[in-house]
Parts: C-alpha cells; structure tokens; sequence
C-alpha cells in the first residue's frame, strides 16, 4: 500500500535560555494511504512536537534540524500543479507560499482545546469561509454555502444558524465539531488529530470519534491520531507507533502492538490499562519512575533507568538501539532484539485491538 507521508530522521530543538532542549530525536514512521496511524506515549515524548513540525508550525525557538518529511505527489489540485516526486517538508520555509498551500488543503491538524483554537472574535462560519476561499476559487456566497454543509456533515444542529455563532457560544463537544469543520473544509489528504477528544466527556469523546472515523470512510483521506489514550487507539488505529523521549521506540499494526508488544515500554503502557473485574483494592500496575526532561540527554537507550530488563554495560552504551524489524511489519527500538537476552512472551490479558485476533 501507498504511503502518504513518511517521515525520516526527523530531529527539533529548541534553543531556550536555559539550554537545548531535544523534543524529537531521530523519528521514522509512515503515514499510509486511507489509513489511520496512531502515535502514542506519555506526556512531554515529542508527539505534539512532531505533529507541528509536518505543517511547520513549531513554537517559537523550535527548529527542524535534519530529517526528511516526505509528502507523496497530489495528481492535480487547485493550488498546486501535478508533481512527480515526493515534497520534503522539512526544507519549505515556515512562512513561505509553498507550505501555506500545503495547510488546510493537503494536511489539516485537529488541536486539543478547540476554544483556544478557535478566534474567539470571528464566528465559526467566518473561519471555515476563510479557509475555502484561501485555498479554492469559489465566490463568499459559494464559500458559506459549502461552510453550512461542512457543519451538516460533522453533525452540528441547525447548522444555518449556528454557521453565524461565535466559539463561546457553542459547548466543548459543538466547537470540537466545528473545529473538525475547518480542518475538513478542503477534503485534505491528511488529518492530524492532536488529542481530539482529551478535554471532552465520554459520551462526547465517542462521538467525536466516531465522527472522523466516519469522515476519513466517507472522504478517503487518512488520520494520524495522537492521543496517550491507549484505548483510543485500539478503537481507531490501523498501525501504531510509541513514542518515547522524542523517539519512536515500537511500531506495528495495531493488532501487533497491543496483542505481541515487544518493547518493554509498550509492555508497561499495556499492563498499566485498568481492567473489568480487577479485584477491589488491587494496585494498579505503573511504570516506575517518569519521563525524564527534554534537557536531559541519556546514553543508550533512553528508557533503560526506568526499565525492568535493563542490562547494565548494554542499554546504557554509547548510542541509542537502532529501530529495527523483529517481524514482517514490526519495528522495534530494544537491545533485548540486537543481541541481549529475549523478552518473555506477552503477558495474559492484553487487550485485544481492532483488527486483533
């Protein structure tokens, strides 16, 4: 199958006051045709950052300082003539043309908090015409009537009016719908959704769920989905990749994740889920210790002060374990596959995932 976008060695930092901070450090993955990838890992491993660096949106003092983010030709298009080769991102200027035609019309980006998001001065309709008339040759009359029926389509009520509401007028769960709106008013080939249902109630969060699952059948596009929510990504995820401290540590198809997890981190992720029928007064199982800084700079692997397998002399070398391929499709970051001891085979119980056995 096609990849939309593949992302090669792709490293940020910032240059603060109080030193270099390395947000992402080396990161390889592929984004599939029609397909939905999701990142995963705790908070403050980079996942944000990378997002924002595939539409160059970094905040101020981030910088891509090498890598490739390669995005597969558009066979004809309003804005862009037809190309034959890749575009690599990561050398387009923040604030040139070339990726201001690429936002919005190729690649789209749902944020965490839509009230933040959104300009609290403009209303909705407002801010889904501006997108239509930025990026398609369609008159104001035109551009909110396609605006009217983007709301129909992500399932806001009486979308005639609500197309002249501002954001604090409408609840969490109508503003992350007209965020959806926004980013979907140009059928982009990309949507990448940061946390999209993180500050919304369950009911609410399903449905949003539901919604861009519908939308990605119904448009044909694909999803990078970004949430530490491990059963969000069992639900709506195709592959998976882990990240940790800026890298990626484990990918896999879904069902290779969270049915075979090789890397000790995903294992911990894993195990740490609460499940039905866990016995009252039990612990939950966590993993020791937290992610370290941004600042800091480990030799080796970069999980190995807070892993259970850490072998002394080895995960604490010189350099990081490459990603590697232990199975048809399986990339794994662990010296336990490049010349250590083999881990145990899975624990009992892991969850199952969609598309599992």
């Amino acid at each position: 199958m096609d990849n939309l976008l593949e992302i090669r060695n792709l490293a940020v930092q910032f240059d603060t006051k109080e030193g270099m901070v390395h947000a992402v450090n080396g990161v390889d993955f592929d984004v599939r045709m029609n397909r939905t990838l999701g990142l995963v890992g705790e908070s403050g491993c980079g996942k944000s950052i990378t997002a924002r660096a595939i539409l160059q949106i970094l905040p101020p003092r981030g910088k891509i300082v090498s890598g490739e983010i390669l995005l597969a030709p558009r066979n004809g298009s309003a804005h862009d003539v037809p190309r034959v080769r890749p575009l690599d991102l990561a050398k387009l200027n923040p604030r040139g043309k070339a990726i201001r035609r690429i936002r919005g019309a190729d690649i789209s980006m749902i944020f965490q908090e839509p009230m933040t998001s959104l300009s609290p001065v403009h209303t909705v309709g407002n801010q889904i015409i501006e997108a239509i008339l930025l990026h398609q040759d369609k008159s104001k009359r035109e551009a909110r009537d396609q605006a009217i029926e983007m709301l129909r389509l992500v399932g806001v009520p009486m979308p005639e009016r609500r197309v002249d509401a501002y954001p604090y007028e409408l609840s969490g769960g109508l503003r992350q719908r007209c965020m959806i709106a926004v980013a979907l008013s140009c059928h982009p080939r990309l949507l990448i959704a940061d946390e999209p249902s993180t500050a919304l109630d369950v009911t609410i969060q399903a449905q949003i769920l539901n919604l861009i699952e519908r939308l990605q059948r119904e448009l044909g596009m694909s999803v990078m989905m970004i949430t530490h929510d491990l059963g969000v990504i069992a639900e709506t995820a195709d592959e998976v990749a882990v990240m940790y401290l800026g890298r990626i540590v484990e990918f896999g198809t879904a069902a290779m994740i969270f049915n075979e997890p090789r890397h000790p981190y995903t294992r911990g992720l894993l195990e740490s889920v609460p499940r039905i029928g866990q016995g009252h007064g039990e612990r939950l199982v966590s993993i020791r210790g937290s992610v370290p800084d941004s600042f800091t700079r480990l030799a080796g692997c970069p999980f190995h002060p807070r892993c259970d397998r850490f072998m002394k002399g080895t995960c604490d070398g010189a350099a990081p374990p490459p990603l590697e391929e232990v199975a048809p499709g399986h990339k794994v970051a662990c010296f336990l596959y490049t010349g250590g001891a083999r881990p145990s085979a899975p624990a009992d119980g892991t969850p199952n995932a969609k598309g599992g056995a």
